[in-house]
């Protein structure tokens, strides 16, 4: 990657550093000795560095650790003033967040080279486990009980409960992936489905086939674009509004030489 994304919060006392990758113990404590006397002023005594935040790009070192190129250092992407590029950058959110200023426009998040991953999902929102039957699409007119059901065709979805399988959870070995299939619940349920899509089955008893969207894992939605637009986060208390988290996204070009 070329561009990675960094992230400062302050939760009290606690200030909090969001870096795309795995810091060695040294190169995280020389960090904090640049972060942290910036954000004295504000009361902040302790940092944490969570690693692994928003994107990933292996290890961090220091330039000592990456000139003696043990497996670390080795994997250090961007060269040895790589913890130079961090603690200049983090520096910079620090004091944007005791300034209250800006950091910039933030660029969107590059897209991913891989392929999502696909998944076949079924969800039962009856009482009692349901079980299916998965077939090849072009077999449409034949009777059911009479063909068999594709590879690890018949499942059963527990009540009230939600179940996803690989992509080639039905595809033979040797086999080309399939992307559709027919699944049959009873003689007059089914219904053609395309991998990635959610599969309803109600309770009573019917197929509902809808785009899967995932769940949200953030509590709080707006809270979360919030912290993606650089703004401070408020609780109400009596008369007046406490600050009582900010966080300033910024990002890192490593182009280093």
């Amino acid at each position: 990657p070329q561009n990675l994304p960094l992230q400062l919060f302050k939760i009290g006392q606690l200030a909090i550093t969001g870096v795309p990758a795995e810091f060695t113990t040294m190169a995280g404590r020389r960090l904090r000795e640049t972060v942290l006397p910036e954000l004295s002023s504000l009361g902040v005594r302790h940092l944490a560095i969570a690693g692994y935040a928003n994107d990933y790009s292996q290890y961090v070192t220091t330039k000592e650790e990456y000139d003696m190129q043990h497996y670390e250092g080795a994997s250090n992407l961007f060269g040895p003033y790589t913890l130079q590029a961090y603690q200049q950058e983090f520096r910079k959110l620090a004091i944007a967040l005791i300034t209250g200023s800006p950091v910039g426009a933030v660029p969107l998040l590059p897209s991913s080279p891989f392929p999502i991953a696909r998944r076949w999902r079924f969800r039962n929102f009856s009482s009692s486990d349901v079980q299916i039957k998965l077939y090849n699409i072009n077999d449409r007119g034949w009777i059911w009980s009479r063909i068999r059901t594709l590879p690890n065709g018949m499942k059963t979805i527990p009540a009230n409960g939600e179940v996803a399988f690989q992509e080639r959870e039905f595809t033979g070995p040797l086999l080309p992936t399939i992307s559709t299939a027919t699944v049959v619940l009873s003689r007059s349920q089914e219904r053609d489905i395309n991998v990635g899509s959610l599969v309803n089955i109600t309770a009573a008893g019917t197929l509902d086939v809808t785009e899967y969207t995932p769940p949200n894992p953030w509590v709080n939605e707006q809270a979360f674009r919030n912290l993606a637009n650089a703004r401070s986060l408020w609780v109400e208390s009596n008369q007046k509004p406490i600050p009582v988290m900010a966080a300033s996204p910024s990002w890192l070009s490593l182009l280093l030489n």
